[in-house]
């Protein structure tokens, strides 16, 4: 069964499949639900806040702790027309 997250998945990030609890956690954000997920280093957390994000109405803000992130961010979305800003109080890419 191909859901429009699961499509999104495959066209823009090219992962045929949601790894873990992956897909039970964007769906449920999807959905209009809150979410606090704990996940290890490479477990594939940022996919759960970035297919959300592209699915939902509006805009999306993502705040991630971690600087290094943004710029493995920007990388992985090279032309798929997601914009990004620099924060005007601390320069650091959102």
């Amino acid at each position: 069964m191909t859901t429009p997250a699961l499509d999104l998945l495959r066209r823009v990030f090219g992962h045929a499949e949601f790894r873990g609890q992956q897909a039970a956690v964007v769906d449920h954000l999807v959905g209009g639900g809150d979410c606090l997920v704990l996940m290890p280093t490479g477990a594939g957390k940022s996919l759960c806040y970035q297919v959300p994000a592209l699915l939902r109405e509006g805009t999306g803000i993502i705040i991630s702790p971690l600087i290094a992130n943004s710029g493995a961010f920007t990388a992985a979305n090279a032309g798929s027309g997601l914009q990004r800003n620099r924060s005007p109080h601390s320069g650091s890419i959102l």
